[in-house]
Formats: structure tokens, C-alpha cells, sequence
């Protein structure tokens, strides 16, 4: 992935302006760092495609297929998580990894016949990163994975992320906790 001279706003509020950065290199987390407010979501927006840059040039470098998992979550909050899942992997173009280990794994084998309305948010939020986890990608983009994650779950997180990498995956992640959570993963920081 290389962004060349990128401009981007809001209204009149200028987000980037003239931003370069390359995350060229494959089997690697990328790790955005910066201050609410400084562009963090929007860069990742951009970096998949969900928004365009006013001006710049984006170069994907070979990652065909992307897996994004925004801190919005992305489920269909009337119907059940399994339905969720058989909505998503009926819609993607991503060849589907075993997903069964991942459930058990994140503990949501007892909320699958559950509407996602009524589901706590840090179930919505294992839910969301298993849609993503589950896709076999080139690159993988979480905006705050850890948010709303007890222990047992960044731990299965943790273990996920180590095998992409181990896979050669790429990672481009936001979080404030890179340090506590990917201390053995050869990792680079971005700051915004």
C-alpha cells in the first residue's frame, strides 16, 4: 500500500494535506497512531476505498482483497448473528477460512440464534472481527479492535493476528494498546 501526496477534508476542515506514507512490506502490522481527531478512521477509510481523497494517489501494491472491521461493527442489528454470517459470506468475494473454531474460540456458539439488537456490545464486537478473521485477505484493516474485548477474547485476538502474520498476511490496525497486546509480532508505527 502507497499513499502519494494525499488531500482529504471534511467541509472546510482540512484533514490531510500533501500525506505520504508507504506500508509496502508484506507479513507486517501496521500500527496508525495519533490524537482524537487527526484522521486515524478516515485514513482507513481511504486506505479501503469506502471514501476518496480530494486529490493523491493510492497504489494498492498486490492486496487484492481487503478485510475491514471499522469500530462501527457492520451487523445487521434485526437478525440473528448466524444470519449475520451466512448474510456476509453470501455477499463476499473472499474465500471463507473454517469459521467454526473461531466461533467457539470467541465464545459465540450460545448467541447465535440471538438478534444482534440484544447482544452486549462486546459480543457485537467479537462478532465483527470474526466476519473479518474468518476471510482469507491480502490485507486487514481493524479501526480499535480491542474496544469492548474482555481478556479472554484479546487473547484469541492476539493468537489470530500472530497466525496472519505467520501466513504473511499484512495488518494495518488503530489501536492505543499495540504495545500490550502484539509484543512478538514485527510491527511498524505510523504517526498521524
Amino acid at each position: 500500500m502507497e499513499l502519494k501526496n494525499l488531500a482529504f477534508s471534511y467541509k472546510q476542515k482540512k484533514i490531510f494535506e500533501k500525506l505520504s506514507i508507504s506500508m509496502a512490506e508484506k507479513g507486517i502490522v501496521y500500527q496508525i497512531k495519533g490524537l482524537n481527531g487527526r484522521g486515524k478512521t478516515t485514513l482507513i477509510k481511504l486506505i479501503s476505498g469506502l471514501i476518496k481523497p480530494r486529490s493523491g494517489i493510492i497504489e494498492d501494491l498486490g492486496f487484492n482483497n481487503k478485510c475491514l472491521c471499522l469500530d462501527d461493527l457492520g451487523l445487521i442489528d434485526y437478525i440473528s448473528l448466524e444470519e449475520n454470517i451466512r448474510q456476509f459470506s453470501s455477499l463476499s468475494n473472499s474465500q471463507f477460512i473454517s469459521m467454526n473454531n473461531l466461533i467457539a474460540d470467541f465464545g459465540l456458539n450460545e448467541y447465535l440464534k440471538v438478534k444482534v439488537k440484544k447482544l452486549s456490545l462486546g459480543t457485537k464486537k467479537k462478532a465483527s472481527l470474526l466476519l473479518s478473521l474468518m476471510q482469507d485477505c491480502d490485507l486487514y484493516v481493524f479501526d480499535e479492535p480491542l474496544n469492548g474485548l474482555d481478556s479472554h477474547s484479546i487473547s484469541k485476538f492476539i493468537d489470530e493476528i500472530t497466525k496472519l502474520i505467520q501466513r504473511g498476511k499484512t495488518i494495518i490496525v488503530i489501536s492505543h494498546n499495540m504495545e500490550v497486546f502484539l509484543p512478538n509480532v514485527k510491527a511498524k508505527s505510523i504517526q498521524l
